[in-house]
């Protein structure tokens, strides 16, 4: 009899049950959220009522020989049956209407979060302006191959035509300005003719395009941190930056020849907003495009340094409060255009070998040895496992005592520099000895802030700058003679 009752609950909620299972695997499998499937649930529940009191089965608490006329509609509508059917449904019901609007929920976060587009996707990752206002910041500079005019662009400014559009082009060089606005002809917008409004539409891409094309460096150096905050106010609330640029600044305050580029993106960003440096992007979508891409004679950037770069620019947008961010990641080519004002060259890290001829030998932050920020971590655990294999190699056949100075920026208190140091000297020894270097040939010590090679790396507000604060992150190695 138990298990007569359970099958018999379990006949009761079956339906609902699986409909709200269908409705929940449909909508992860099209990423949509239909709400006719919801609506499937009173169905289902009117259908298993309708046929159960026609076919005159009786419902929980009246006999089975009560006479069918006595058996009424209210009477079988009070049922448990009825009302386990009925609970069954609308909890279920619920459960896929909060899936939805968990789903919708997060759709509707900034688009920060996306990464960036796979070569060959010109799929538009952020809405198009709602004001329909573009600020265009080109980077046609010395050192970087003409910026591309990305096809998410043209695509957004194409399916979002609507008579109010307008484009500023800003010429992103050592002292960005704007050089050009152009604007959509409302005339043709309204145009009946659907030929007229065609070709206004394709002659106002044409006019931006050209723009682009058109721009040239008029002053050294390279400063997108300024030419993004120039399209920002161009563009306004509601608009659509654009930058088509390397991404490689050379002026002041981020100038990647000081080593910002192997930083953490979110202290970059962080001193930045400290120091009222970032662009205001509040209610503005940001679109990238050209991030690390170079020429000669600027060395091009392996995957690591180019994934560093294009992290850097995404922490600064979201920082600056843009609502979506997105990348293109197809590559910029070709060389750099002839004639142009000088572009400083950004040195590459590098790694030093271990001197042999027991001098000091210092492995900062940019070195393949670097720490991410203030921590033990390695900036890149497997390019540091394989500069240390090499120096190993180094000690173990010479078999002599290695001595393992840590360092720190001026983050924190003296003593907690001094344990910060010595932590990760004891992160080099511990690499080293798994690598075969006898423990009894490594010495160990963290001295803080009190190294030779110590640079200040405070501004003048007290705030720590990070790329100066790299060069004091790291560990000394000295072999002894």
């Amino acid at each position: 009899m138990e298990i007569e009752a359970v099958q018999k609950a379990w006949l009761r909620i079956f339906p609902p049950v699986l409909t709200a299972v269908l409705a929940i695997v449909i909508n992860l499998l099209t990423d949509e959220f239909t709400w006719l499937l919801g609506l499937a649930f009173v169905v289902v529940l009117t259908v298993q009522i309708i046929v159960d009191f026609r076919a005159g089965q009786p419902a929980a608490g009246v006999p089975a020989a009560t006479p069918r006329s006595a058996r009424s509609v209210p009477a079988f509508l009070r049922s448990r049956r009825v009302w386990t059917m009925t609970a069954a449904s609308v909890l279920a019901f619920a459960v896929v209407v909060l899936a939805g609007l968990v789903q919708a929920r997060w759709k509707s976060f900034p688009e920060e979060t996306h990464t960036a587009h796979a070569v060959g996707d010109t799929k538009p990752k952020c809405p198009g302006p709602a004001t329909g206002s573009y600020a265009i910041a080109v980077g046609a500079h010395s050192n970087s191959p003409p910026p591309p005019i990305p096809p998410e662009l043209i695509i957004r400014m194409v399916e979002g035509l609507n008579g109010d559009e307008r484009a500023s082009i800003v010429r992103a060089d050592g002292s960005p300005s704007l050089i050009k606005r152009l604007n959509y002809s409302h005339e043709a917008h309204r145009s009946e003719s659907l030929q007229n409004r065609l070709a206004a539409s394709n002659q106002f891409i044409i006019e931006v395009a050209a723009a682009i094309d058109g721009v040239r460096a008029d002053s050294a150096e390279a400063a997108p941190l300024a030419a993004l905050s120039l399209a920002a106010r161009e563009a306004g609330k509601g608009g659509a930056v654009v930058l088509l640029d390397s991404g490689l600044q050379t002026v002041a305050p981020l100038d990647f020849r000081k080593g910002f580029i192997t930083t953490s993106p979110m202290e970059i960003s962080t001193w930045l907003k400290e120091n009222r440096l970032l662009p205001d992007l509040r209610e503005r979508t940001v679109l990238l495009a050209g991030l690390g891409d170079t020429a000669a004679p600027q060395p091009s950037l392996d995957e690591a340094l180019h994934a560093d770069l294009v992290a850097i620019w995404q922490q600064i947008v979201k920082d600056a409060g843009a609502s979506c961010v997105s990348v293109v990641a197809e590559p910029a080519m070709g060389t750099t255009l002839s004639g142009l004002p000088p572009v400083g060259v950004v040195p590459l890290p590098r790694t030093p070998s271990l001197d042999l001829s027991c001098r000091p030998s210092t492995f900062a932050a940019a070195s393949a040895i670097g720490f991410v920020g203030d921590s033990t971590t390695f900036r890149n655990p497997s390019a540091a496992r394989t500069a240390l294999q090499s120096i190993a190699g180094e000690i173990i056949a010479r078999n002599r005592p290695v001595t393992i100075t840590g360092t720190s920026s001026t983050s924190g208190s003296s003593a907690q520099q001094m344990a910060l140091s010595l932590a990760r000297a004891n992160a080099v020894e511990s690499e080293l000895v798994r690598l075969g270097v006898p423990v009894k040939l490594i010495n160990s010590k963290g001295v803080g802030t009190d190294f030779p090679g110590f640079v200040e790396d405070t501004d003048g507000a007290g705030h720590i700058n990070p790329a100066v604060a790299g060069q004091n992150r790291g560990v000394i190695l000295q072999l002894s003679c």
